[in-house]
């Protein structure tokens, strides 16, 4: 069993905890190929998933029209049995907080700011919240909410176990995935002008079809600053529902618009019993 981080926005968290949400779809950024019309539907063989195949229980997936294994690829957030720790936006207190507190920390070493750390204990202990419960107001006057980019592993408070992995083009989500993934479908009337999954591509575009930056990086992995200290953006992508790929200009730099992208779907359960 691996553990891999994954983010949820505030809506998906409550999804989760109130049992509602129990698949999300991830874009799959790196495929193992490049087909202009991929994978070829003639070319699919019976036994594999919409032109996918995957390596035993390894999680390596590889594009089946290729039938190349060292094409593959993995899942980022894992395979079935592992477990996701869930990154949000949260802040901590020093000190008693009265009880509102939804993780108290009392046995970890902090870092500060300052590059010191501060050890949690009994006596000085550390009350966490998260935004999805408090809203946009912090408890305290003086806390700010923290990106969920910046949540250590001592912080979470919601752990997922996968169930099963697949991938699909966003536009194949179905009735049953829009209400898996938390969303209710839309009513429209006797003869609907629009799919029931509509409301589900509206919460998609939201989150993917602005453009988000690439970043430079080294040997490391590491992203590279420039001379005044800025992370350096090679390029510009979104990825949002609509059909279609083309370039375009984002402040300077090239924007690839990548329409109806390959996904992730991941399955998943709300874990009890998972190690704080």
């Amino acid at each position: 069993m691996s553990e891999h981080p994954i983010i949820f926005c505030g809506e998906m968290i409550r999804a989760i905890r109130d049992r509602r949400k129990t698949q999300t779809r991830r874009v799959i950024k790196r495929l193992p190929c490049e087909h202009d019309d991929w994978p070829h539907p003639s070319e699919m063989s019976a036994t594999t998933t919409e032109g996918w195949q995957v390596g035993g229980h390894s999680g390596r997936w590889w594009c089946d029209c290729c039938s190349n294994s060292g094409l593959a690829i993995r899942c980022p957030y894992g395979q079935p049995g592992d477990v996701l720790w869930v990154r949000e936006s949260f802040c901590g207190h020093w000190g008693p907080d009265g009880g509102h507190a939804e993780k108290v920390i009392t046995d970890v070493d902090i870092p500060q700011d300052n590059g010191t750390t501060s050890r949690a204990s009994e006596d000085n202990p550390l009350a966490l919240y998260y935004r999805a419960t408090f809203g946009d107001r912090t408890p305290w006057a003086h806390l700010k909410w923290k990106s969920p980019v910046h949540m250590p592993r001592w912080a979470c408070r919601l752990f997922l176990e996968v169930l099963s992995v697949g991938v699909e083009r966003v536009q194949e989500i179905s009735e049953a995935g829009v209400l898996a993934e938390g969303r209710g479908l839309i009513e429209w009337g006797a003869e609907p002008e629009w799919p029931q999954t509509a409301g589900f591509a509206d919460l998609w575009d939201s989150l993917n079809a602005k453009p988000k930056p690439a970043y430079q990086l080294d040997e490391r992995g590491w992203r590279v600053r420039d001379d005044e200290g800025h992370f350096m953006i090679t390029h510009y992508n979104s990825f949002p529902w609509d059909s279609g790929n083309e370039r375009r200009k984002h402040r300077g730099k090239q924007w690839y618009v990548r329409g109806n992208p390959w996904v992730w779907v991941i399955e998943f359960r709300k874990s009890e019993g998972a190690t704080p």
